[in-house]
C-alpha cells in the first residue's frame, strides 16, 4: 500500500482523495467512502474485489494499473487550422485581444473548490447546464472534485480546468471532463463566457481523445434552450443525433451530438 499512497514525482501529492483507499467487507462503509472520493477494496461492492484470504499486493496493482494520467493540455502546441471535418461558418480572422491569450487545460488541483463555487453559485450558469444545482450547495464543489478524482483513478474519465495565459484572467475561467464513453461535458463561468473559450477547450480535448486516448467517438448533449453549446458541438464537427427527454428528467428535452474518430464509419 506504500507504494499507492506515495505520490509519483509528477503528482500532486497524496492529500488527494483517490490516493485514500478504504478496506473494508462493510457495503455502508463503502457506499459512504465512496461518496467521499475514496477507493474501496472489499469482497462485496468494493471497487477491486478482495476476497478474505486473498494477497493485498495483487489487488492493489490492479487497482493502480486503472489510474489515467490528466495530462496537460495548450494551445501551444494545438494546429492552427481546424481538421478537415471541423465546421466553420467564415474564414479565419485575426484573433481580438479579448481571444489572443493561449489557453490551457490543466488538472484539477485541491483549492479549486474556491473559484468553482463561486462561479456554480451564480443562478444564469445553472439555468442551461444540467449538474448544476441551484442554489449551489456549500459542499458541492468539493464533492466535485472527489468525483473527478475518484473517476481518474478508477480509469473512467479526465477533467481539466479551463486556464487563460492573461493577466486579467482568474485562475481558471471554467471546467471541462471527458468520460471514457467519449462524453463531454463543460461549463464556462458567466463572466468569461461568448468569447469563443469553450470552443477551444472542446477542440482540445477532441483532439486529445482521438490521438492520445484513442476513444472510437465523442459524445454530448445539451438542454435545447442552451444554443451556445450547441454552436459548439457544431463547430466541432459533431452530427446532430436529435432530441430526446431525459430518463431521469422527463420534463427536460436534450439534444444529442457525437463525432466518430477518423476512420471510423460507425
Amino acid at each position: 500500500m506504500a507504494d499507492w499512497l506515495t505520490p509519483a514525482p509528477d503528482s500532486l501529492g497524496a492529500e488527494l482523495p483517490n490516493r485514500q483507499i478504504l478496506l473494508s467487507g462493510s457495503l455502508s462503509l463503502q457506499v459512504l467512502a465512496r461518496e467521499l472520493g475514496l477507493l474501496t477494496l472489499g469482497p462485496c461492492g468494493g471497487d477491486q474485489d478482495l476476497a478474505p484470504g486473498d494477497p493485498l499486493g495483487p489487488a492493489l496493482t490492479r487497482l493502480l494499473a486503472k489510474h489515467l494520467t490528466i495530462p496537460a493540455l495548450s494551445e501551444v502546441s494545438a494546429p492552427l487550422t481546424p481538421p478537415l471535418n471541423e465546421v466553420t461558418t467564415s474564414p479565419p480572422s485575426p484573433p481580438s485581444l479579448a481571444s489572443s491569450a493561449c489557453l490551457t487545460l490543466r488538472p484539477l488541483q485541491p483549492g479549486d473548490d474556491t473559484w468553482i463555487r463561486r462561479y456554480c453559485r451564480d443562478g444564469a450558469l445553472s439555468r442551461y447546464t444540467l449538474n448544476i444545482p441551484h442554489p449551489y450547495p456549500d459542499e458541492g464543489a468539493l464533492d466535485w472534485l472527489r468525483l473527478c478524482w475518484r473517476r481518474q483513478a478508477l480509469g473512467q474519465g479526465w477533467s481539466w480546468a479551463i486556464t487563460q495565459d492573461d493577466e486579467g484572467a482568474e485562475e481558471a475561467v471554467g471546467t471541462l471532463s471527458l468520460g471514457r464513453d467519449g462524453s463531454l461535458a463543460w461549463w464556462v463561468g458567466l463572466p468569461w463566457q461568448n468569447r469563443g473559450l469553450a470552443t477551444r477547450a472542446a477542440r482540445l480535448v477532441r483532439d486529445f481523445a482521438f490521438g492520445r486516448a484513442h476513444l472510437p467517438e465523442i459524445n454530448a448533449c445539451h438542454m435545447t434552450a442552451n444554443l451556445a453549446s450547441g454552436r459548439v458541438m457544431a463547430k466541432l464537427g459533431m452530427v446532430d443525433l436529435g432530441v430526446s427527454a431525459l430518463a431521469s428528467r422527463p420534463d427536460c428535452l436534450v439534444r444529442h451530438w457525437r463525432l466518430a474518430a477518423p476512420g471510423d464509419e460507425r
